[in-house]
């Protein structure tokens, strides 16, 4: 693919991200795409997700399944993974495509119902009242083991540099088939990078609240992640560096 003219497009934004920014860009792509944009992202080819990473993780969690590109433009102040522009001329150039694995997630409520989640960069657990708890955690590769902290984070390399890092945790290459397990308060500090495999992790005491990206979730007792046959594809300017721009974070 190497440019957007021939393509179906659709602006994935909301009244609430209408910045100065970014509605000056989204007139621009309403200016250079008018005749390929359409009205509905089932017959787009290409979701153009415009503001910052909050946007971009709704795109992600609204279209994994549908078998789309997305290419997210950055009118905030941080970028890690999103394109950002100075022209829109600059739209014309090549693209590199980068399919990013996803974390999937099965939720056992104490209701008793069963729910599936993903996670683009991570999934992790807080104890509930500041207060530590016991948690279990049976690997596909490891030994179980049970531990007293505040909380965990399992993060993919390109969520790495969030909450992960933040807890202690290591920035990962990209798209590397690994994940980062990182305690929260352990009394057995845990910092541990590890081959993707099943995880089954169970609180044995005290209250918790979980999160699939953004997502939260409350009042279950077991949840179950693993590689999801789902992917993101998304496109970059071919001169976006993000390894280097990751590994500079300070």
């Amino acid at each position: 693919m190497t440019n957007l003219n021939n393509k179906k497009l659709f602006l994935f934004y909301t009244d609430k991200n209408k910045t100065t920014k970014t509605w000056i860009l989204v007139q621009k792509l309403l200016t250079k795409f008018g005749n390929n944009l359409v009205s509905s992202s089932e017959e787009a080819d290409i979701i153009i997700s415009i503001w910052w990473d909050w946007n971009f993780f709704k795109a992600v969690h609204t279209f994994y399944d549908k078998n789309k590109f997305i290419f997210p433009l950055w009118t905030g102040t941080k970028n890690f993974l999103l394109n950002k522009i100075d022209s829109l001329e600059e739209l014309s150039w090549e693209f590199k495509m980068i399919e990013f694995p996803l974390i999937k997630g099965k939720v056992y409520f104490n209701s008793g119902e069963e729910k599936n989640y993903i996670a683009f960069n991570d999934f992790y657990m807080n104890a509930d009242y500041w207060k530590m708890w016991i948690l279990s955690i049976v690997w596909e590769n490891y030994p179980k083991r049970e531990i007293a902290w505040d909380g965990i984070i399992i993060s993919t390399p390109a969520g790495s540099t969030g909450y992960n890092i933040n807890s202690g945790g290591v920035v990962m290459p990209l798209l590397d088939n690994i994940w980062s397990v990182t305690d929260i308060n352990s009394r057995d500090k845990i910092s541990h990078i590890i081959e993707v495999q099943k995880l089954e992790i169970t609180a044995l005491k005290r209250g918790f609240t979980g999160h699939f990206d953004n997502n939260k979730i409350t009042d279950f007792n077991k949840v179950i992640l693993d590689k999801s046959s789902h992917s993101i594809k998304v496109l970059y300017l071919e001169d976006n560096d993000f390894e280097n721009i990751r590994y500079k974070i300070k």
